[in-house]
């Protein structure tokens, strides 16, 4: 599908938000670290529970003397930037785990992968030392032993070098990949949705697309975000703003997105110039995040606490900034972290956020979680204010089961689901 068939007119520079800016293009792609050397130095983390420090042996038995096995209370930072991990276990029973997962590179809990399931994942270069982790993911002792196994059954096929791998069984995900038919109709559905709205629904079905295809590893989904997001851009491109639409700022799916490409990149459905074109893409959405009058201050003392606008612009500024801190050495965006950072004190001081409708109550917690999270920071939680928040949900809910329609989001429309949004982030940290 050309772009130009369903929206061609180009709008003036600076589109409908007042950001005007030159898009830039980055000039070589990030070292994907993709290949995790087994042969050099590599730390072997067992879960604190169950038969996991038998399994942890028996890996470092199998990898050779470069191997050793260490308790996650006894890695230090400096550990994962000098050796490789292999790590046993969710982010319940691996500290090292709950470190990857509140950085948003493990999501292996008691829900995910579920039951006997398992995962077995390479992440790629999460901290920026050039080193990857290899994690034996599942819920039960049974889903860990499992994935010991798995990941056995790798190395003694591929040896010591492995190349990325996903593979993973959950009742949590599609039992079967989506049909050619499937994923054709789907995509010409998002694009079209996109293409004639400009709305940013379209663009969080992208992002779900590619995390689907990250946790399952069925490269369909995969498929799916590689053509929505190569359109997206073109339709940007010929559209002349990142903004589609009139409210429909990058922000409001731009974390989502950051959050989900620091994984989805790595995928073989992506070529090296897709994953360049589409993290150029991404350099610009930040840019244009940061011309935005959210971070326009002459002081720190002019900053105010205002709605959930002005944490999606801060969240999304901050991944974009991490990630292109890490992986790039770009530092641009540094200069609003103080900004950032004050926007979130001023929103972590009460369970309330500065917003009165149903479907906004949910958002700047969640922001603020997230953000907290990776910072190592769990002061929302400690404060108890996440309890004070699912507390206003037990008074607004009905008898069905559904929380009532209140504020801007329009009069009742009959039962539907009902999921709040923002405690997405929350249920890593309140278990």
């Amino acid at each position: 599908m050309d772009p130009k068939s369903l929206r061609s007119s180009k709008r003036q520079r600076g589109g409908y938000h007042g950001v005007d800016i030159e898009n830039l293009e980055l000039p070589r792609l990030k070292d994907m670290c993709l290949e995790t050397d087994l042969g050099e130095a590599v730390l072997v983390v067992p879960p604190e529970t169950g038969n996991g420090g038998k399994v942890a042996d028996r890996i470092a038995e199998m990898l050779g003397p470069q191997c050793e096995v260490r308790a996650a209370e006894d890695v230090q930072e400096s550990d994962y930037d000098s050796a490789h991990m292999v790590v046993v276990g969710n982010v319940h029973t691996n500290g090292v785990m709950r470190h990857l997962g509140m950085s948003f590179y493990s999501w292996t809990d008691e829900y995910f992968p579920g039951n006997d399931g398992y995962e077995v994942r390479t992440v790629h270069n999460p901290f920026g030392s050039g080193r990857n982790c290899v994690l034996l993911g599942g819920s039960t002792t049974e889903g860990v032993d499992r994935a010991a196994a798995a990941f056995v059954d790798s190395v003694e096929r591929e040896g010591l070098r492995l190349r990325r791998i996903n593979r993973v069984e959950s009742a949590h995900l599609p039992k079967r990949p989506p049909t050619d038919t499937e994923v054709r109709d789907t995509i010409q559905r998002v694009n079209e949705y996109l293409a004639l709205s400009g709305s940013r629904e379209p663009l969080w079905h992208m992002v779900d697309h590619g995390m689907i295809y990250y946790l399952s590893g069925q490269e369909e989904w995969g498929h799916m975000f590689r053509e929505e997001f190569l359109f997206f851009i073109d339709l940007v491109d010929d559209f002349g703003d990142w903004a589609l639409a009139k409210g429909t700022n990058v922000y409001f799916w731009g974390y989502n997105m950051m959050t989900a490409w620091d994984v989805v990149e790595e995928g073989e459905v992506l070529s090296d110039a897709d994953r360049l074109r589409m993290s150029t893409a991404l350099y610009n959405m930040m840019r244009w995040t940061s011309a935005m009058s959210h971070f326009r201050y002459d002081s720190l003392d002019q900053v105010e606490q205002h709605q959930n606008h002005q944490t999606f612009g801060a969240i999304t500024l901050f991944m974009g900034a991490r990630y292109f801190r890490k992986y790039y050495g770009i530092t641009e965006f540094d200069e609003q972290l103080p900004v950032i950072q004050r926007i979130m004190d001023l929103h972590v001081r009460s369970y309330k956020p500065n917003d009165n409708s149903l479907g906004c109550v949910w958002l700047t917690p969640g922001h603020v979680i997230q953000y907290q999270l990776i910072n190592g920071d769990l002061t929302y939680l400690e404060d108890g204010h996440l309890a004070r928040l699912l507390d206003s949900v037990m008074l607004t809910i009905d008898s069905r089961g559904e929380v009532a329609t209140y504020g801007d989001t329009g009069g009742s429309g009959g039962p539907k689901p009902t999921r709040p949004g923002g405690l997405h982030a929350a249920a890593l940290a309140a278990r």
